[in-house]
């Protein structure tokens, strides 16, 4: 069993056994949706679809990016295409969801957040691939048994 700090308090009498262990919280998150200058961002630079800058350019962006405030640098946590087509449709602005992360374990957080988040990327790719693969192997069995229909219809 561990000796905690309370314990030796006591034990060398700067503290009575009847005063309270001070509570920290394990760590609170917090989040804003706000307008965030692109230029305030840091990011991974990617290379955004033309349809996507086309879209932004026409409607703007339509789901906000995630960011973690960490000490005043702004981190981005999700939205990589999204925010390198603001920049390449000339933005200056874009929307997003502030994540603000406060107290013990909050460094443990934020590494967990980002792992999950590439995790999350990776994956996605991944059942793409495979969506494909699937569809493509469904189109060739098609066509081999020498089926009377177009293309577009498979």
């Amino acid at each position: 069993m561990s000796i905690g700090s309370a314990s030796i308090r006591r034990a060398s009498g700067a503290m009575n056994k009847t005063d309270k262990k001070t509570e920290k919280p394990a760590f609170s998150a917090t989040s804003v949706l706000a307008d965030v200058e692109l230029d305030k961002i840091s990011a991974e630079e990617v290379q955004a679809s033309e349809e996507l800058v086309k879209s932004v350019k026409k409607y703007g962006v339509l789901q906000p990016v995630v960011l973690l405030d960490d000490g005043g640098k702004l981190k981005l946590v999700s939205g990589n295409a999204r925010v390198a087509a603001a920049r390449s449709a000339g933005m200056q602005q874009i929307k997003a969801v502030v994540i603000t992360l406060e107290g013990t374990g909050a460094s443990v957080a934020r590494k967990d957040l980002f792992k999950r988040s590439k995790k999350a990327a990776a994956e996605l790719v991944e059942e793409e691939i495979a969506v494909s693969s699937i569809h493509e192997e469904k189109f060739n069995a098609i066509r081999s048994v020498g089926s009377d229909l177009p293309d577009y219809l498979l």
